[in-house]
């Protein structure tokens, strides 16, 4: 390089030697005024921030605050505290400023600006672009709809298919099925075989079915206002159109007005409807149907002298043999009309039973509709039992006739039968899915999982996946109905790959022990399983989500509940989830807004749909067990004796109209309690114990140890701690069973099933 004048100059002063860095000349004045518009950081600048900006000037309450007090930045050099240049380097950079060492200074304004886990979304769906963009969109479409699904046919906001199928998948599957079915009965019948049906008479139907004692009384209504509600009696199989304020349809004055007293935004349609099935309703499901407006609802129900803990006791009716044999599977009818705006809504007919399917395999314990609807002339579909007898019994339903003999069948052999009656140590099937048109996966008593085929019958595969019995099972259909996930008495939850069961299977190291089933559901849309999780509290219980790629790994909670949850239900066009809990309550949330929201988001909002709760007749006007015994007399003998004496076989109260709430877990609201307690006067108290009797002993305390009755778990318990909160319910009480629509029409509407013998169907969605 060529050296200018007066570069030669310095040259020669120097001696003509090489000048290193240290004898570098700053250049004049005017030089560095202007390259000081280039510099990004100038000596004053870092003087300034060191002097000023170092450490944070509030007086937090965070953890890291002391550490961060205590920390001693080192003092900077003499010329910077001068205001000089940082020296006669050429290479050395300015020092960065030491606030950023305590300070964020790096903030992303993107697709993280809309709440969104772009991680989970990128692991749980990745690395094809498309997907990610799927997830991303199916996010964005449910994200605004808090707890319950919009059924308005906007493009942007309506239920819609899995996307994770091909778009003609549903037809496939129904061309598939037709000729599936028709090759298989034409099979049966050359071979003589195939399912054998009678009609029966009412009274030869009579042992088979779920009759009552006596009516029910039922006090319905909004919980905001005690003179709105009303009481009702229910007898056997009677049904009711019902409002959105909890009362028959039009039975408040005005059927336009909602719980609140305000204009309804559906029109005046409306709500649903309910019914007294007149037993205990083991499980519910909808059949999927092409296009059709009238809806059937298939449920398995059983007596309520089979887990009368009472009448047993008092010797008064104990099921037999005979009687335990004896299963039935009602069909019920719903009418849907279609409003104005599009939308179908339910009608104001009230429901009816249609058809009772009868037979001798024992009480039923659950029910399941074919996948794939049925598009054969004349049949509904085909439907598989599990009975009593330890095996899957496979039906095909006819569409139900006006004749009086069709109301009543009894089917004395099915298509199909699926289990292992043959051998010697009792194996029983305790669980199933479909997992296909011709596919049942089948869960065992002996911790077994087996994946049958019905046409022919024969067992594919079976793999040891438990050692105790598996309680729940379910299948990835529609878009991998080779992956099953099994959940056994033990608590841990395992995923099986049927394409390889011996080495492809994964589980969750995390046990709880689950003795109720129907808490195992798949979520096609968000590619994962919902299911009952372990908790440290014995007073919380967690609804979790597990996403099927990261089964063992990641696990997002959903829902907590002050009550251990009874059954669950998510959608299968939306990914709205229903929980049911022990104390009655039924709550509905969107899960895509806590499994993808950040921590230091709010984790979205849940509802309360209903809260149900019943007392039988044995427990009302009877004597206490102390007065009992005096009088010589057991308790169950006298409460027994009083029931009989009723023209009622008990009272239910069921309430709704219930705001939202933030969906926060049991840890967070122990935490807002605890810095709720802090922000209070700070005069020293003297907390309570609680005794033995159930009261407080200690000094005078200003408050309430519960939270001065805000709720907040501000005590010394916490909120979901405290040993108060603990309360024996009546069994009665639970939701048995619940049920999402399969069809895409109809995907808001919901069935609910509670002990005491009543079963309402909801429609949940929000049409604004």
């Amino acid at each position: 390089m060529d050296l200018d004048d007066q570069e030669s100059v310095q040259y020669q002063a120097s001696g003509g030697e090489d000048s290193d860095d240290d004898n570098f000349i700053p250049p004049d004045s005017d030089a560095e005024e202007e390259n000081d518009d280039d510099d990004p950081i100038k000596p004053e600048e870092v003087n300034s921030d060191a002097e000023y900006d170092s450490y944070p000037r509030r007086k937090g309450k965070r953890k890291t605050a002391g550490r961060q007090a205590k920390r001693q930045l080192p003092k900077q050099p003499q010329a910077q505290q001068s205001g000089q240049s940082p020296g006669n380097d050429a290479n050395a950079l300015a020092q960065y400023p030491h606030s950023a060492r305590l300070t964020q200074t790096r903030w992303y304004h993107g697709v993280l600006g809309g709440w969104i886990r772009i991680c989970f979304c990128e692991d749980f769906y990745g690395p094809d672009k498309g997907a990610v963009a799927a997830a991303e969109a199916m996010v964005s479409r449910w994200r605004h709809y808090e707890v319950l699904p919009s059924k308005l046919l906007d493009q942007d906001k309506c239920p819609q298919p899995t996307p994770w199928v091909a778009d003609d998948f549903e037809w496939t599957q129904a061309l598939a099925q037709r000729d599936w079915f028709c090759r298989f009965w034409d099979h049966l019948r050359r071979e003589g075989k195939g399912q054998t049906a009678r009609g029966l008479s009412a009274d030869e139907a009579s042992p088979y079915l779920v009759r009552p004692v006596a009516e029910l009384r039922v006090l319905m209504g909004p919980h905001t206002s005690h003179a709105s509600q009303r009481e009702f009696t229910f007898s056997y199989h009677q049904s009711i159109t019902l409002g959105h304020d909890g009362l028959p349809f039009g039975a408040s004055g005005d059927a336009s007005s909602d719980a609140n007293g305000g204009a309804n935004r559906s029109g005046g349609q409306p709500a649903g409807w309910m019914f007294d099935v007149g037993g205990i309703v083991t499980f519910m499901a909808w059949a999927p149907r092409a296009k059709s407006i009238t809806q059937i609802l298939a449920l398995a129900a059983i007596p309520h002298t089979d887990q009368d803990v009472d009448a047993r006791e008092a010797a008064a009716h104990t099921p037999s043999n005979e009687e335990q044999k004896r299963g039935i599977v009602q069909l019920w009818e719903f009418q849907g009309f279609q409003g104005d705006n599009g939308v179908m809504y339910p009608s104001k007919e009230p429901p009816r039973l249609v058809q009772t399917l009868c037979f001798d395999w024992g009480r039923v314990k659950k029910v399941e509709w074919c996948p794939v609807p049925s598009v054969v002339d004349h049949h509904l579909g085909v439907l598989a039992v599990l009975s009593g007898d330890g095996q899957v019994h496979v039906l095909s339903v006819e569409e139900p006739g006006e004749d009086e003999l069709s109301a009543y069948e009894k089917i004395d052999k099915p298509l199909v039968s699926l289990g292992y009656e043959d051998e010697k140590t009792s194996v029983e099937v305790t669980c199933f899915s479909w997992a296909g048109i011709n596919r049942i996966v089948t869960g065992h008593s002996d911790g077994s999982v087996a994946l049958w085929s019905l046409a022919p019958r024969c067992c594919l595969a079976r793999q040891p996946v438990h050692s105790t019995h598996v309680i729940n099972i379910a299948s990835a259909y529609p878009s991998h109905p080779h992956v099953v996930a099994s959940a056994a008495v033990s608590g841990f939850m395992t995923l099986l790959d049927l394409l390889d069961p011996g080495s492809e299977s994964s589980c969750q190291t995390n046990p709880s022990t689950v003795t109720q089933s129907n808490l195992l559901q798949w979520s096609d849309h968000l590619q994962g399983f919902f299911s009952l999780t372990a908790s440290t509290s014995p007073l919380n219980t967690t609804v979790s989500f597990v996403h099927s790629r990261t089964f063992a790994a990641t696990m997002r909670k959903v829902m907590d509940g002050d009550a251990a949850p009874t059954a669950l239900a998510v959608g299968c066009h939306h990914p709205f989830l229903l929980v049911a809990l022990l104390d009655g309550s039924v709550w509905a949330c969107n899960p895509m807004n806590r499994i993808f929201a950040p921590r230091h988001y709010p984790p979205g909002q849940k509802v309360k749909i209903l809260e149900h709760e019943h007392v039988p007749a044995a427990r009302l006007h009877n004597p206490t067990p102390v007065l009992a015994e005096k009088n010589g007399d057991t308790g169950a003998t006298s409460a027994a004796a009083a029931a009989r004496e009723l023209p009622f076989r008990g009272v239910s109260r069921i309430l709704q109209g219930f705001g939202a709430i933030l969906n926060h877990g049991h840890r967070a609201l122990i935490h807002m309690g605890q810095a709720h307690k802090k922000t209070k006067s700070t005069r020293k108290r003297v907390r309570r114990k609680p005794t033995v009797d159930g009261g407080e002993a200690g000094g005078d305390m200003e408050g309430n140890a519960a939270g001065d009755g805000d709720g907040e778990g501000d005590g010394e318990f916490g909120l979901y701690s405290d040993p108060t909160k603990i309360i024996l319910r009546e069994p009665l009480s639970r939701t048995t069973a619940m049920a999402w629509n399969p069809n895409i029409d109809f995907a808001c509407w919901a069935g609910i099933a509670m002990a005491s013998g009543l079963v309402r169907v909801l429609d949940m969605g929000v049409d604004h």
